[in-house]
């Protein structure tokens, strides 16, 4: 069986290589079980990708280089790991029988499912629990991208788990492969199955486009982008090294720590479209008042200001500093210039920068807010002080900076004493929502897990029919603050209501 070598880029390996991305969808109507595999099987047949196999560079035989850099102070040993990476094996012929292209589980319950089925509606705003993830993820499924080698087991895992009153599923693919973006073109190509739709195929080459338009980056940005001093020390603040004992016992530390002593727990956030849209166009209006119309903030910049103040505004005693890190997709910065978005004419296939579905993301260090100040500082502050800063920073220059820097540091949460540590992913773009599988409804639930589990005080946000969802991990009386500022909206939304009838 013919097949390629597909490299991946260092960003695939800088630690979402040791956790899985999963997100589950729930329907009280059920779906066809049967036309879900048959979707998922022609996805994977059409897109060759989906079928690969994870290997490592024979250059370095470990399947844990992980583990080698943060116990190796040897630059040559880990000079040696950043020239060898993961790859994907892609077969190009038909695959035989034996050859798993995807992993597929279905069970079925005579009893009602085992959590609450979530009300979402466009005036409600609660804290919603987590359901097991036994009920979307396959028990057999690897964790890690060194597991899926190391068992050969296909990229792609589709879970449905039917129960009296309810149906979910869920679908897993590995973080170290794929990003919410590539998760989100996987779901869009099996609900295009599903629904009889025609979908771009995704090119397979043995090329990563990604790695030679960052690698162009380098050499037409180099010496543009000097570190500014602020910058310097936030970095010194908000990160330390993987490559450092004390800086990765430090943040080990302290992850047990909020497990264990402050009761850190995995939920989600609902805020129904009625009662965020009242929020927003406040802060909008007040932005346009304020700047004269010269500046603007979007809702995601207004969904970062609001997690901010509602997870800490009530620590007003606090002496620590916030340190807010976002995560956002580079591929549109990175698609400014013809040759990062060839594609050819009439071919199905788009080699786009835009259709990358594998890693694309940096990271940016907000600047540092006083704990004590966020209850007295308005959303409208927060949201403009942070679309100032995104502005500022989302460049090239600035971009090849920051991913040179990472490339050579290795950067984990610093975990500092006198910080605390806020980690916002807003995955609106990806598109993770919305699919009906087939059938007419809508999701009833949604839910996503990626490093919640493993990092705390981390929260991404989707968009679902009726709202928005931010599933997260932080303290027990963190969660209890947000949930007295959700029903706070919800009381001020219904007052409003009645003094209009």
């Amino acid at each position: 069986m013919r097949s390629i070598l597909f490299p991946l880029t260092d960003i695939d390996a800088s630690g979402v290589d040791m956790i899985p991305l999963t997100t589950g969808s729930l329907f009280t109507t059920p779906v066809d079980v049967q036309a879900v595999e048959d979707a998922l099987s022609r996805v994977t047949t059409k897109w060759k990708l989906l079928a690969g196999r994870m290997e490592w560079d024979h250059a370095v035989r470990s399947l844990f280089p992980k583990i080698i850099i943060f116990r190796s102070e040897c630059s040559r040993c880990i000079s040696t790991l950043q020239a060898s990476r993961w790859t994907i094996r892609i077969p190009l012929d038909s695959t035989p029988p034996s050859y798993h292209r995807y992993t597929f589980t279905s069970t079925t319950s005579l009893l009602p499912a085992p959590f609450a089925i979530p009300d979402l509606m466009p005036g409600s705003a609660q804290i919603i629990p987590m359901p097991p993830i036994s009920h979307f993820r396959d028990s057999s499924t690897p964790s890690t991208v060194a597991g899926l080698a190391k068992s050969k087991a296909p990229l792609i895992s589709v879970k449905v788990s039917t129960f009296v009153d309810c149906q979910v599923i869920g679908v897993t693919v590995p973080h170290g492969v794929f990003d919410a973006i590539g998760l989100g073109l996987i779901l869009k190509a099996i609900d295009a199955e599903l629904s009889g739709r025609e979908w771009s195929i995704p090119e397979v080459t043995e090329k990563n486009t990604l790695a030679s338009r960052i690698e162009s980056l380098s050499l037409d940005q180099s010496g543009n982008s000097p570190l500014e001093a602020l910058e310097m020390e936030r970095r010194r603040l908000g990160t330390g090294s993987s490559k450092s004992y004390w800086d990765f016992g430090r943040l080990v530390f302290s992850l047990v720590k909020e497990k264990v002593w402050h009761g850190c727990e995995i939920k989600e956030i609902f805020i129904g479209n009625e009662v965020f849209a009242k929020i927003v166009k406040e802060v909008k209006e007040e932005v346009q008042r304020e700047t004269g119309g010269r500046e603007w903030v979007s809702t995601a910049d207004i969904l970062v200001a609001w997690t901010q103040k509602v997870i800490y505004g009530a620590e007003i005693t606090s002496t620590n500093q916030l340190l807010t890190t976002t995560v956002w997709d580079i591929r549109s910065l990175l698609s400014t210039t013809p040759s990062s978005s060839e594609s050819i004419p009439g071919n199905p296939h788009s080699t786009s920068l835009l259709s990358y579905p594998h890693n694309a993301l940096s990271l940016l260090l907000l600047p540092s807010i006083p704990v004590s100040s966020l209850h007295s500082t308005s959303l409208f502050t927060l949201a403009l002080q942070s679309r100032r800063f995104l502005s500022s920073h989302r460049t090239l220059p600035s971009l090849s900076e920051s991913l040179t820097w990472a490339s050579s540091t290795h950067p984990v949460p610093a975990r500092r004493s006198g910080t605390d540590s806020l980690n916002i992913s807003n995955q609106v773009l990806a598109g993770l929502t919305g699919m009906t599988w087939g059938g007419e409804e809508a999701e009833r639930g949604w839910w996503i897990w990626a490093g919640e589990g493993v990092m705390d005080h981390c929260i991404s946000w989707n968009k679902v029919h009726d709202g928005w969802v931010g599933v997260g991990s932080m303290r027990r009386e963190r969660w209890e603050a947000v949930e007295r500022e959700l029903e706070r909206m919800v009381e001020e939304k219904g007052g409003e209501g009645d003094g209009e009838k």
